[in-house]
This record gives C-alpha cells, sequence and structure tokens, in this order.
C-alpha cells in the first residue's frame, strides 16, 4: 500500500492482521524512502507526535537507520537489528533518519487496538488520495488517530479538551470518516504483492467525504 502517487514515500504491507491474533496483536512492514513526504517537513517520513492510549509499540529495524523521540527526550537512532518498545501512554513519532536510504522496519500493537492494521491502511489510502501523506487534512488526521485510540501531542496538553469537545465532533460532521471500504489492502496476509485497492476521497479544498465507514 503506498501513501503517495509518485511511489516516493511510504509503503504498508500487513504481515499479520488482528482477526488472526484475536484481537492480542497486529503487525505491519513500513518502508520509508529516502526523502519521503513526512508530517514534520524536515524529517522524512515522519510520523506526528502521538501516544496511543491502549497500546504498546513495538519497532524492529530490518534496514537503514530510525530516528526517534520519546516525549520531550532528543532524536535518537536506531539501527538494522535493533528494537524498541513504546509504551502506551507515552508520546513519541518516528521517521527516517538517512535521505539517502531507505528504511524499512516492523511496528507491532499489542494488543491490536480498535483499528488494528485498519489504521495503516486508510493511512495510506488517504496519502494516496490526497497524493502525499503530508497533504492530508488536518481534520482528517484528527479523527483517524483518534479513532485508533491514539492522541495527537504536537500541540499544547491544555487544547486536548478543544480537540476532544469541538474539532473531532466537528470533523466528523463535515464528513471526516476514519475508515474507507477502498483503502482495504489487496491480497493475502504475508503476500509482498500486496497493493491498495482503488483509494477515492472527494477533494481536499472540499473538505467532505463520500464514503460510508467501515
Amino acid at each position: 500500500m503506498e501513501d503517495s502517487k509518485a511511489g516516493n514515500g511510504t509503503r504498508y504491507r500487513v504481515i499479520t492482521r488482528s482477526a488472526d491474533t484475536g484481537g492480542q496483536y497486529c503487525t505491519v512492514e513500513v518502508l520509508v524512502r529516502g526523502g519521503a513526504p513526512g508530517f514534520t517537513s524536515e524529517l522524512a517520513g515522519s510520523t506526528p507526535a502521538h501516544l496511543h492510549s491502549q497500546q504498546d509499540e513495538t519497532v524492529l529495524v530490518k534496514q537503514g537507520i530510525l530516528g526517534y523521540a520519546l516525549g520531550d527526550r532528543q532524536q535518537q537512532q536506531l539501527k538494522a537489528g535493533e528494537q524498541l518498545t513504546v509504551p502506551k501512554g507515552i508520546s513519541h513519532h518516528l521517521y527516517n533518519a538517512d535521505n539517502s536510504t531507505d528504511l524499512l522496519y516492523e511496528l507491532t500493537h499489542t494488543p491490536a487496538g480498535p483499528m488494528g492494521e485498519a489504521f495503516f491502511e486508510n493511512l495510506a489510502g488517504l496519502g494516496w488520495a490526497y497524493t502525499t501523506s503530508d497533504r492530508i487534512h488536518p481534520l482528517q488526521v484528527l479523527v483517524l488517530w483518534d479513532a485508533a485510540g491514539a492522541r495527537l501531542t504536537e500541540y499544547p496538553a491544555f487544547l486536548q479538551s478543544v480537540v476532544d469537545r469541538l474539532l473531532i465532533p466537528l470533523a466528523k460532521q463535515l464528513g471526516f470518516r476514519a475508515g474507507w471500504p477502498s483503502h482495504k489492502s489487496a491480497g493475502g496476509v504475508g503476500d509482498k504483492t500486496a497493493a491498495a485497492t482503488e483509494h477515492e476521497v472527494p477533494s481536499s479544498e472540499s473538505g467532505t467525504q463520500a464514503h460510508e465507514e467501515l
């Protein structure tokens, strides 16, 4: 599942689905290309800073250099063969620390959480629909992370109640959804040729969405 139409961004491949483990965990392989668009412009393929309220996140680096930060600590790095576990409730973000090479890692959520691997499928599909992940509408980002039991931590903590009580409900009223049938990956689990099906969302200029929620 590619998150950019140019094929120069981040690719997701489902390794283990939540349904196959009874919701105990899910695993996704993530390939972040050098210079891939990210949520922070200067960090290739970066995730937004966020925390998981229900899940521990384990990251195993298979190739390249993973950059990360936990809470307000300084940026750190992991190389191939090294592993990181982020406990639930700890803010973190991940990115490709070497713009000249690709980064490949496996990411496991334990338990799988409300969306399981569907979170990554929809993230990739939305990136494709908006051309690249860094162009996804901010309200759409809020709705997706909220549905996955995660909270963005890039804004001050005192604004969290505003986000929860006003912005997320407003985004849903405007039609932004967390799940899109067209964003489920094709092929069997572990199929290296798995790719996203046709991605469709209305123009980001309108901010409205047409598909029914999963």
